[in-house]
Parts: C-alpha cells; structure tokens; sequence
C-alpha cells in the first residue's frame, strides 16, 4: 500500500514538471523579423545597405526609417519592397559625410497591427 502511494507520488510530481515544461515552450515567441546591414563601418560618403526582412507576408508596414538623432547619417534611397519566397525584405541605402560612431536606433515594423523591433 505504501509502495503504491510513493508510485503515484513520483508519477504527480512527474507530470507536474512535464506540465511546467511544456508552459515554458508554449509561451515561447519567435521574433518574425530580422535587421541587416552589409557592413558595420563605412568611408566618409560611402553607401551601406540597411536591410529589414520580416517571415511571412500578412498585412505587413515597414517603418519610415528613424535615423541617428544628429543627423549624421543620411537616407540615399529606400529601395522598393523585394518579395521573397517566404519573406518580405525592405532595403535602405545610407551614408554618412561626417567621421565618428552613429547608433541606428531599432525600427518598429508592424505585422497585423502588432508592434515588432
């Protein structure tokens, strides 16, 4: 009698962890989109291809591109929409005229009128 209420002990605590297990691996979410750029550096006037590809082709708005807040680095061209097998992708042409270190900051995309960076 003993030896069957540890069994089913050990068989309740074994779901339970199997259970918690499996939360974890439902909650999990895949970020659809990807950003790219061709290089990290560039020569003062040289061009450098930004990239913003996104998994699926539902209902999807690419960002206006927000650049660095000094305005160091210029929008040459955004290139128009590339349809891809199982992707979209949006490439823009940037450059930059002034030496230094400039941060992009992350464009928000949105799928289905979810906020994606």
């Amino acid at each position: 009698m003993i030896l069957k209420a540890v069994m089913n002990l050990k068989m309740k605590k074994k779901l339970v962890y199997l259970l918690f297990l499996v939360g974890f691996i439902g909650v999990a979410q895949i970020n659809p989109v990807s950003i790219a750029t061709d290089t990290t550096t560039i020569r003062i006037g040289e061009q450098i291809q930004f990239k913003i590809a996104v998994t699926g082709k539902n209902n999807i708005i690419f960002p206006n591109l927000e650049l660095d807040s000094l305005g160091k680095v210029e929008l040459v061209e955004a290139l128009p929409i590339d349809t891809l097998k199982d992707r979209l992708e949006k490439k823009y042409l940037l450059t930059s005229f002034d030496s230094g270190q400039y941060v992009i900051p992350r464009q928000q995309v949105l799928i289905n009128n979810a906020k994606y960076v």
